[in-house]
């Protein structure tokens, strides 16, 4: 009866190995496929994308107008953005100069390691693989950190740093013991605010957490020599780069409404935009209250981690520091608030013992990878393939080049945000003509001239203008509107159409 007993259970041991060793081939087979579509999928963002605008724009003027030491000082144009992700991309300037594949890099490259990196941030907060895979999944076709891994912005790197300064975090948190470690620990904080503004809301919890520790251990000045380090680096930075740029009043988008999450429906919008993105946003409001509840139960360490950077976030929003906002300022957060989301499922399949109900859990992680991957295909407009057009800047400047601009003639620059045309002007033959520059929330009503304030309706007659209409904009109206106004007011001169838009030189005659 014994020997019967321990054959049966030998027999079960040896299917409950061959088991486990076929669902971490599975695991590890679709998690190197998530990467490698992943990776394949943002390198196609990458390398298709067109022109700079806006705020990419606004970056490169001061990278080009700026010394190495001056990008630690206040920017102009109403930006603000860690110096070492400028000194390092006015480095990459220096070598490729005006090439969008090569100052985008950083935020490609961050995004890259971010989704390589997902499965080692995950061993560290959840119990589940396969919830590894989803959290990898919903981070590799997040449409908002796909775009922000494509634009010469600091938003991707955010989300990088967010990641590795939690799962350092836990690596370490049991090794800061002594004022060696301490000192280390507050230099490396303080030094990451010169690659993530964002990011000071992940760190200093942990700060905190170190402060309780030393305390309960009667420490109290291995505390002082965790925080000084990290307050004086801090200080010196926010003094150079961003108090200053308040104090001139530059950044009005973030004084005047800073705090925009104000109601539950701000809420369950944020939470939307920062995780799944879909129709339904009150589920992922629901799993995000769900999570916390669960959380405060299960792991109240993870849930402070967690949750202490949105509250400080939401505090620095009160005091017009810092927006905590349904847009790019609080992608950092993505991982935050995916984790948070997806811990109720990790629960309960850590509850699940490990039978064939996991590899059901496998199959329907990949059909959600798949689902996630088709529904970010990209578009395709005038069979041209595109992710996310901005701005038609580059070209318009390679039409100009070919034409005999007349020193009298108007360029028309239409380029989505001012400033852009001429950082492509790299020769700087355009800029001492007549640029006007078209103000896209009250198209044709106002445009701003390097004089002033112009209505385009007191462009004189006979005056001949260069411009570059692009059909790619989602706000397609003011293409129409603009065409109008042409047919109605202006002879054409010249035509050349392309796969973005058209160029026209036309002539006012009434």
């Amino acid at each position: 009866m014994i020997t019967g007993e321990y054959t049966l259970n030998s027999k079960r041991e040896k299917m409950n190995k061959k088991l486990n060793i076929n669902i971490n081939v599975i695991y590890y087979a679709v998690l190197i496929l998530i990467l490698i579509t992943g990776t394949v999928y943002r390198t196609s963002v990458w390398i298709n994308e067109p022109g700079f605008f806006g705020d990419e724009g606004a970056l490169i003027h001061n990278i080009q107008t700026k010394t190495y030491l001056g990008l630690f000082t206040t920017l102009d144009k109403a930006q603000c953005c860690p110096s070492l992700f400028l000194f390092f991309n006015k480095f990459i300037y220096s070598i490729f100069g005006l090439n969008e594949q090569a100052l985008r890099f950083i935020p490609y490259f961050s995004g890259i390691l971010s989704i390589i990196f997902a499965p080692l941030f995950c061993k560290k907060v959840f119990n589940s693989k396969f919830i590894t895979l989803i959290f990898t999944s919903l981070l590799i076709y997040n449409p908002n950190a796909v775009y922000y891994s494509q634009e010469f912005k600091q938003y991707s790197s955010d989300i990088l740093l967010t990641m590795a300064a939690i799962y350092l975090f836990f690596a370490f948190k049991d090794k800061v013991k002594n004022i060696k470690s301490a000192i280390t620990t507050g230099i490396l904080s303080g030094i990451s605010v010169f690659f993530s503004y964002s990011v000071q809301f992940v760190v200093f919890p942990m700060l905190m957490f170190f402060m309780a520790e030393f305390v309960k251990k009667k420490e109290n000045k291995t505390a002082l020599f965790t925080f000084f380090p990290y307050f004086l680096i801090l200080f010196v930075c926010f003094i150079t780069t961003v108090f200053g740029t308040f104090f001139n009043g530059i950044l009005e988008a973030w004084i005047d409404e800073p705090f925009l999450v104000k109601n539950l429906s701000d809420f369950i919008h944020l939470n939307s935009y920062l995780t799944l993105n879909i129709p339904f946003e009150s589920f992922t409001a629901i799993l995000f209250l769900s999570g916390t509840v669960l959380l405060a139960v299960k792991n109240r360490l993870l849930l402070y981690i967690l949750i202490m950077p949105v509250l400080l976030n939401i505090i620095s929003g009160v005091v017009n520091l810092y927006p905590f906002a349904t847009g790019r300022v609080t992608l950092y957060l993505i991982p935050v608030f995916t984790v948070i989301i997806l811990f109720p499922f990790d629960y309960l399949l850590s509850k699940i013992k490990k039978t064939a109900k996991n590899e059901l859990v496998v199959i329907f992680t990949c059909i959600l990878c798949f689902f996630f991957f088709q529904s970010q295909k990209p578009d395709y407009i005038n069979g041209y393939k595109y992710y996310y057009i901005r701005s038609n800047a580059r070209e318009y400047v390679k039409l100009l080049n070919k034409r005999n601009i007349d020193k009298n003639d108007i360029i028309f620059a239409d380029t989505n945000a001012e400033g852009i045309f001429e950082i492509y002007d790299t020769e700087k033959k355009y800029i001492n003509n007549r640029i006007l520059y078209m103000k896209f929330h009250e198209p044709l009503k106002v445009i701003e001239y390097s004089e002033g304030i112009y209505h385009i309706d007191k462009i004189k007659k006979g005056e001949k203008i260069y411009f570059y209409n692009t059909e790619l904009y989602p706000d397609a109206v003011d293409v129409t509107v603009l065409r109008d106004w042409i047919q109605k007011n202006c002879k054409v001169l010249y035509k050349e159409k392309d796969s973005i838009g058209e160029f026209l030189y036309v002539k006012k005659i009434k």
